[in-house]
């Protein structure tokens, strides 16, 4: 403790720890020399009067024994001596020693010496208090001398005028060595002699003051007056306590003085000069003043603690004694221990708690009095009450400590806690929950489709998620905002830049709310992207900490609208040449506008058509009767108000030709426009049924293919790891479209290169390895440039397939399809050797697998990035996938990462501290050795930095080859190195692996489904693969050497031309055309060519690659239907992407289900938790206003399919059902029933969420529909369903989140204002409201309670300061009080928030009231407005609102008892210092009275020496030449003796009379007494002052001082000059906690000084702190002691290098 070691308790907060602080202050400020040694004697403790006695600072001498060079030589073994005569218990002793300071100076020290001891008695500490005597002892040697002098003067007398001559040495010596100040007048008042105290005291240097005239120095009349009366009577005056003011230090104000004024008179009686001696007695006097005024205080504090006690809600007892018996109890304590009304007093805890209770307490009590220290139980569990609810109860045992130190008694404080530790509990329990469902949510957030990014106050990205880093093209996360901004270009749509500043993210750190705003930018692929940024900011205590910024990628979106805007015009030159009819009637069926085609079908002009001539015709049907009109498509489509399609009539023309056209008409809703009507010429369909039998395949095929890619979209859900769904999706696809090898590669970082995940060769050869990269070039450049499907039919003969490694499977035609994510393209799908060639549909249909797996990789990366999040600090060196190893100098290992132990089979603690030279072979480990001692010297090699191939050996003693990477480093002098491993086997079995595959590469043309041809320049054929023969049936005997036979003689003009662009160096890409066949047949068929050149550079050959397409053609009809299809799908897909809300996306699904798949009616059902329901109708939906809805909720004993759909094994959800219900009623028909009727589950994997359930008035339309289809909308469907379901999870987690991070932050502060801000903030922001207000009731002690209002537009108001804010809240309060829940408000109704004229422009909207009670005590107000009227506040709103509420409610409550007891504590504390100042000051006075006593002693001395001199004087002529002197010296003697008288009186009060005193006027004098000294200091003053101050209630002549003292602390403090400015004001004088502040007067003096160090500033006020050198330390202690006489205030702030300013605030005087 004494050497500032921890002491258990915190000397912040402690009682204790403010003692010690005032013990550290006390031996800091006290004049005496204080040291404390340890037991061995070094220094512990050396305190201020130390440090200025030796020089030496305490950090210089902290821990060095003081004989080492504190003593002089001689006596080191003396004081060894004492010291341990202290250790061995003979204490406490006195001694006397010399100390050698710094500088070589001898300073006498006298000791008295004791010690602190452990408990085991021995001596811990030595603490020495000193005097330093030197000057003392020196004055006494001088004394004794002089006494010597004086007994041989009476001896001699001849001698008496020498004697004389130095007993006035004697007197001057005294004089100067008296701390009385004394001074010789002449009778004209001019100094002749002061003394040395005269001189300090007066401020005044001994040349200034001889010769002049006192009054001229310091002025007074009535002084004046009383100096002339002793000089003309000669009669000397004594005066006690007499009040003084300097004129010219104005800043030391009213000052008392004991003072003697004595003539000295010549040998006729004549006055030849006053003697003047004065005792400064204003400390003295104050200090009495203030000990009566902090006396009667203490009383009233005692009292009004006692109060306390019996009233506070704490229990509080004191116990004491060995039996701990009670001393204190107040009635908390009795009612809470269930003593109340017992009489517990006096008794013991044995006598009044069970055995168990009282045990307890008293090992408490005993371990508060063995250690010394305050202990306590936190939140102890009490025995159940009567209700069986458990309580909690916080109990804490305080020491109190006697005189002696040693704890006497043991303070105990209990308070139940229950309701806070009920209430952490479930705050507790709520946070487990909130995370649970946070987890859950960030899975949600995880998976959205938008980029989010999340930046702290500065802008800088500390989160972002992938759809962030995809969109941009490079990791945000850390990245600088301007740099991004700049590297981004970004802009407006219009192509202005948007500066740094102006960016979303910055606009939400200056706190304003982006919604929807289109920005473009280039990210770091070089793509433009559109995107609708929003952003806002993130609030942490009130303050932005952040903004989160959310990215809707619309670039596609954009991309659609000009593509909407140029369709536009298409459509408009489609419609002209549409070859297809193509009319629109009116009402009347007149044709309002056709298009040619129609003219051309039906063979009329197109004038003729518009005149109705047309209708002249006749009209067949299929059987040939005449066609009724009333089932024309037209009236039909009008009368039905429906589409109807293809309803086939025959048209008999003029001439008798009878033509066959397919009618169509769709009604439509415009003014002149009733039906659109498309005719289609059908003659020749007649004719074509070999064509539909070939169309009924191509949709057999099309089937097939659906059901494929529904498979692989079941793989995509069902599949967690990508490599598993992409080989099953590849496969899928290869069986699909017929490819013999298929592989799925993905692009490396820098795109330059594919890796590829697996490869299936088929039944094919293969020998090199499928990890080998495939650098991107050829067609796979083409893939990755343009993003789409890239076909080659002859790759066996195109100029790339000499680039296939050896070993690689023969190729005969590729495809390759780009997997793409955003736009993005991550990898490829690649097929080969499809027999015949691929085609356009194998071509859609490989991009459709494709973009499953792109969605595949897309969640794989997601659930990847996932993972990698918790893996991300995982030490990089064990990640790494090389071995790393590092070694000392000695070759030592010292690391051995996870893939060493992989690589050579050792584990890491196996090779700790092993050679290196354990995984090197035997025969090259000298040369290793070699290299080591070659590379210490110096500590580097030449291998540092260099990759090396050697040989390594692993555990089982195998070698094999490897790669080295060495680096070199030092710590210190110590050299170590490490290496990077790797494996190169596999490098060297891929190696050998392309050297096979070079051979190999020769057998890819032979293997080619492809025609791969070759001919020469002349057109003879060159090269003739096996594909060839099969495909033209040319044997390669027939073919070789000849001319090229293909080409049918018809195409051989376009034969040539495709030649010519072949030899001028183009390449040919999928060229369609017809070639023949032996046997004379047609092929459709696609070509590819590349020129070949020989070595020369020269063309020499032409590669051709043919395709048979004739299969892919007929195709063609059935990837229509699939189109259409599709396009049901995406429409589907887009309805559920658009929003998170489940009812509006089940309205929106319902919608468009209904439009896409021509449905009536529709209904979606969803799990009812009733026991007698199975299904209740979530969504219905009727396509037409003449259907009406009957059933809402169908139970499941209705419908056999809900039950089939309940029980997963007796029904697949994987299957639909079609059924019959009555569920509708169509027109007046009563009991009509829907034929076709599907069911079609809402599932997730094999969960069932639901039931889309669609009707159809004609079945044809639902038949032409397949399963797959729904099914996958199904799918669709379900997921999102789960998506919403999760999304409404996560909403009520973010609402638990939102109470969780308000209670945190309520219990950061006990501010209530800061406590109704954080609730108001934390509301607003979750609920997104803009405008926001706070009311704060304020309880007084006495009258009403005080309104504080604090809203987003202005700061904390007084609410009684204006009357309209005022009567606005004030009615609200009342209408609140008995209102336990939150309220509506419309705008009118809502209280002006300010000193705004318009209440209703300050809220914007409608509001909610929210109240905030403390158990029944309305504590405060919420208002919330500003919400968009298209956003009301729901119930869920209102509910977290109230429970917000009530848990401000009780932090404001436990605020409201923190501070009244803190209050107590505080004023409790001022009136222990108060008390402490009052014994400080009494130590003082006791110190002037023993300094007058010593002083007194050598007077009384010399006096009695002087009697007998004049005594045995004989001789008349002797005495008269003595007399004069001896006069002298007796009235010298005298005046002294009564300096001595007053110092005994040191204690005597004085008291001031207060009267209404004119601040102005004061500071006025102050300013004219001072004006010399601000001017030579160059010191400017400027008076700031109110006009018509009031008058305070003060001593004018004390104000003086006070000002005084502070402005020339002031002028001292700026030493080159500066500015002083003054200011006055009228204020507010704040005399407690809660209580009303009383009128005041506040004087501000500020000075442009340096400042005061924040170390003086805190003990500013205190005596004898000052921060001048030659400054006493009295001056402001003084100035603080009349202002607090004053009822005042005197406070101080000040800045080091900026200046200071003192306020003082005074009480206006009564009127």
């Amino acid at each position: 403790m004494l050497d500032g070691t921890d002491t258990g308790v915190n000397p912040e907060t402690g009682t204790l720890g403010r003692e010690l602080n005032f013990l550290n202050a006390v031996l800091d400020t006290a004049g005496a020399l204080v040291v404390v040694l340890d037991h061995e004697g070094r220094i512990v403790r050396f305190n201020r009067a130390c440090e200025q006695c030796t020089g030496y600072r305490f950090a210089e001498v902290k821990g060095r024994p003081f004989w080492d060079f504190l003593l002089v030589p001689e006596e080191v073994e003396k004081v060894k001596t004492v010291f341990s005569q202290l250790q061995a218990g003979q204490y406490p002793n006195e001694h006397e020693n010399l100390w050698v300071t710094r500088d070589g100076r001898r300073r006498l020290i006298t000791w008295s010496n004791t010690v602190l001891s452990r408990d085991d008695g021995s001596v811990e500490y030595v603490i020495g208090t000193g005097l330093d005597v030197t000057e003392r002892r020196q004055a006494e040697a001088e004394r004794e001398h002089l006494l010597t002098q004086v007994m041989a003067e009476r001896a001699v007398a001849e001698e008496l005028a020498h004697t004389l001559e130095r007993e006035r040495d004697v007197l001057q010596a005294i004089m100067d060595n008296t701390n009385a100040q004394v001074a010789y007048l002449d009778p004209d008042m001019r100094f002749v002699r002061v003394n040395r105290a005269y001189e300090q005291r007066s401020r005044h240097r001994k040349e200034e003051l001889i010769g002049r005239d006192h009054f001229a120095l310091f002025p007074d009349p009535e002084n004046q007056a009383i100096f002339e009366r002793v000089r003309d009577t000669g009669q000397a005056v004594v005066f006690r306590a007499k009040p003084f003011e300097f004129a010219d230090q104005p800043e030391r104000g009213v000052t008392y003085w004991d003072w003697t004024l004595s003539p000295v008179k010549d040998g006729a009686g004549h006055v030849q000069g006053l003697v003047l001696s004065l005792e400064d007695m204003t400390e003295h006097v104050r200090a009495a003043q203030q000990r009566e005024s902090l006396l009667a205080e203490n009383r009233d504090q005692r009292e009004f603690l006692e109060h306390l006690v019996e009233s506070v809600s704490v229990g509080i007892a004191v116990v004491s004694g060995s039996d701990h018996r009670f001393d204190l109890v107040n009635p908390t304590y009795q009612a809470t221990s269930g003593l109340a009304g017992v009489p517990l007093a006096g008794r013991a805890l044995g006598e009044v708690f069970a055995d168990v209770v009282a045990s307890r307490i008293a090992q408490m009590v005993e371990e508060v009095h063995r250690s010394g220290r305050a202990v306590g139980v936190r939140e102890a569990k009490a025995l159940a009450e009567p209700n069986g609810e458990p309580a909690y109860w916080n109990v804490d045992f305080i020491p109190l400590h006697g005189a002696d130190g040693q704890v006497e008694r043991v303070l105990i404080l209990t308070q139940e806690v229950t309701a806070q530790v009920l209430d952490r509990q479930q705050v507790e329990a709520l946070a487990v929950e909130a995370q649970r469902r946070a987890d859950e949510l960030d899975g949600v957030l995880a998976s959205l489709v938008d980029a989010v990014v999340v930046c702290d106050a500065q802008g800088v990205p500390l989160q972002a998620n992938r759809a962030a880093a995809a969109i941009c093209g490079v990791d945000l996360v850390g990245a600088d905002r301007s740099e991004l901004a700049g590297r981004f270009a970004t802009r407006h749509p219009d192509g202005r830049p948007i500066a740094v500043g102006e960016l979303p993210i910055s606009r939400a750190l200056r706190g304003q709310r982006v919604v929807d705003e289109p920005v473009v930018f280039t990210n770091a692929r070089g793509e433009t992207v559109t995107l609708l940024a929003s952003a806002a900011p993130l609030y942490t205590r009130g303050e932005i900490s952040g903004a989160v910024a959310a990215w809707h990628d619309i670039t596609a979106q954009a991309q659609v609208e000009r593509a909407l805007r140029e369709s536009e015009d298409k459509l408009t030159r489609l419609f002209e040449i549409l070859p297809v009819g193509i009319s629109v009637l009116d009402q009347d069926r007149n044709v309002v506008k056709s298009n040619p085609a129609l003219a051309e079908v039906l063979d009329f002009p197109t004038e003729a058509l518009q005149q109705g001539h047309y209708q002249r015709r006749k009209y067949l049907t299929a059987e040939g009767t005449a066609f009724p009109v009333q089932e024309f498509p037209s009236v039909r489509a009008v009368n039905e108000q429906r589409a109807v399609r293809d309803v086939e009539i025959g048209i008999e023309k003029e001439n008798g030709e009878l033509i066959w056209t397919s009618v169509s008409a769709v009604p439509v809703a415009f003014p002149d426009w009733k039906v659109v009507v498309v005719t289609v010429n059908i003659t020749d369909r007649k004719r074509a049924e070999q064509a539909l039998r070939h169309a009924l395949e191509a949709a057999q095929k099309r089937q097939a293919e659906v059901s494929a890619l529904l498979e692989g979209a079941r793989l995509v859900l069902a599949q967690g790891v990508f490599d598993d769904t992409a080989r099953s999706i590849s496969t899928t696809c290869k069986e699909l479209i017929g490819a013999n090898v298929g592989y799925v590669a993905l692009a490396t970082i820098d795109g330059m290169a594919n890796e590829v995940l697996f490869l299936d060769p088929g039944e094919s050869s293969w020998s090199v390895s499928g990890t080998l990269p495939m650098p991107v070039r050829g067609l796979l450049d083409e893939v990755y440039r343009g993003g789409t499907t890239v076909v080659d039919n002859g790759f066996r003969s195109s100029r790339w397939s000499g680039a296939l490694p050896e070993g690689h499977v023969g190729v005969d035609n590729l495809l390759f399809s780009p997997l793409i994510i955003g736009e993005q393209i991550v990898g490829l799908l690649g097929l080969a050797n499809k027999p015949g060639g691929f085609t356009e549909n194998d071509e859609r249909l490989a991009a459709a697998f494709c973009e499953l797996a792109a969605i595949a990789l897309q969640n794989n990366r997601l659930m990847a990035s996932l993972e990698a999040s918790e893996l991300r600090f995982r030490s990089v060196v064990e990640t790494a996938n090389a071995a790393i190893v590092t070694t000392d100098s000695e070759g030592q290992i010292t690391f051995w990462n996870r893939m060493a132990e992989v690589i050579f089979g050792y584990s890491a603690q196996e090779m700790a501290g092993e050679p290196l030279t354990a995984i090197i072979p035997e025969r090259l480990r000298e040369a290793h050795q070699e290299g080591m001692f070659a590379v210490l010297p110096s500590g580097s090699t030449r291998l540092a930095g260099e990759t090396v191939e050697t040989i390594g050996i692993r555990k089982g003693g195998g070698e094999f080859p490897l790669e080295i990477s060495l680096a070199n480093w030092k710590i210190g002098e110590a050299s170590f190195f490490t290496a990077l491993m790797q494996d190169i086997t596999e490098r060297k079995h891929s190696e050998e692996a392309l050297r096979e595959a070079k051979q190999s590469m020769e057998a890819l043309i032979e293997a080619s489904p492809l025609a791969i041809v070759a001919m020469d320049l002349d057109q003879n054929t060159r090269l003739w693969n096996p594909a060839a023969e099969q495909i033209f049936g040319w044997t390669e005997a027939e073919a070789l050497g000849h001319r090229y036979p293909i080409v049918p003689a018809d195409h051989q003009e376009e034969f040539q031309t495709l030649l010519a662009q072949v030899l001028a160096g183009h390449m040919l890409t999928g060229i369609e055309t017809v070639r023949q066949r032996k046997d004379g047949s047609s092929i459709e068929a696609a070509i590819w060519t590349a020129p070949l050149y020989d070595a020369h550079g020269q063309m020499s050959d032409v590669m051709v690659a043919i395709a048979d397409i004739t299969e892919r053609k007929h195709a063609e009809a059935a990837l229509q239907r699939y189109a259409r299809e599709q396009t049901a799908l995406h429409a589907v897909a887009s309805a559920v992407t658009s929003t998170l809300d489940q009812e509006e996306l089940l309205t929106a699904v319902l919608d468009v289900v209904l439009r896409t798949l021509e449905g009536d009616v529709g209904w979606i059902l969803l799990p009812d938790a009733q026991p007698e329901n199975a299904f209740c109708v979530a969504a219905e939906k009727a396509a037409s206003e003449d259907l009406s809805i009957v059933q809402t909720i169908l139970p499941c004993g209705h419908c056999p399919i809900y039950e089939d759909y309940l029980h997963v094994d007796s029904h697949p959800i994987e299957s639909i059902v079609v059924m019959d219900c009555p569920t509708l009623r169509e027109g007046d028909t009563s009991g009509g029933t829907i034929p076709g009727l599907v069911c079609i589950p809402l599932s997730v994997g094999q969960r069932l969420l639901g039931v889309l359930k669609i009707g159809w008035r004609y079945p044809q339309v639902h038949q032409q529909l397949g399963q797959d289809l729904l099914l996958s909308i199904g799918q669709q469907v379900g997921v999102a369903l789960h998506n919403a379901q999760l999304y409404q999870a996560a909403r009520q987690v973010n609402r638990l989140r939102v109470l969780f991070d308000l209670d945190r932050a309520l219990a950061a502060t006990l501010d209530p204002r800061r406590l109704a801000e954080v609730t108001l903030q934390a509301m607003a922001t979750h609920l997104n409201v803009p405008n926001c207000a706070t009311l704060l009731l304020q309880p007084a002690p006495q009258g009403p309670s005080s309104m504080w209002a604090f809203s987003s537009a202005e700061d904390w108001v007084d609410v009684a300061s204006s009357e309209p804010v005022y009567t606005g809240w004030q009615a609200l309060v009342a209408r609140m009080q008995d209102q336990h829940e939150p309220v509506a408000l419309s705008a009118t109704e809502l209280p002006r928030i300010c000193r705004r004229a318009d209440p209703a422009h300050a809220w914007g909207a409608d509001g909610m009231l929210i109240p905030v009670f403390g158990e029944n005590t309305l504590l405060a107000l919420l208002v919330l407005a500003g919400r968009p009227v298209d956003q009301p506040f729901t119930d869920e709103d209102r509910a977290l609102a109230q429970v917000a509420a009530d848990h401000a409610g009780q932090a404001m409550q436990n605020a409201q008892l923190y501070a009244e007891v803190r209050r107590l504590l505080h004023e409790q504390e001022q009136t222990r210092a108060q008390l402490i100042q009052v014994e400080k000051m009494g130590a003082l006075g006791r110190l002037a009275a023993t300094i007058a006593h010593e002083i007194n002693n050598p007077l009384q001395a010399i006096e009695n020496y002087w009697t007998l001199i004049q005594e045995e004087m004989d001789g008349k002529q002797r005495r008269d030449r003595l007399d004069r002197y001896l006069q002298v010296v007796g009235g010298e003697v005298g005046r002294i003796s009564a300096i001595v008288r007053r110092m005994r009186d040191y204690y005597r009060p004085a008291r001031e009379r207060l009267s209404p005193t004119d601040v102005a006027a004061v500071l006025d004098s102050v300013l004219e007494l001072s004006a010399k000294e601000l001017q030579h200091h160059h010191v400017a003053v400027i008076r700031l002052e109110s006009s018509e101050l009031p008058r305070v209630q003060a001593n004018p002549d004390q104000l003086r001082q006070v000002f005084l003292n502070l402005i020339l602390n002031a002028v001292d403090a700026m030493p080159t000059g500066g500015e002083l400015r003054i200011r006055s004001s009228l204020a507010e004088l704040q005399m407690g906690s809660g209580e009303p502040g009383l009128p005041a007067v506040c004087i501000e003096i500020t000075d442009t000084g340096h400042g005061i160090p924040p170390e003086i500033l805190a003990r500013l006020f205190e005596p004898y702190v000052t921060t001048k050198e030659q400054g006493a330390g009295l001056g402001l202690s003084i100035s603080f002691g009349i202002i607090e006489a004053h009822n005042g205030k005197i406070t101080v702030h000040s800045e080091e290098g900026v200046g200071t300013t003192f306020s003082v605030l005074l009480p206006v005087a009564p009127a």
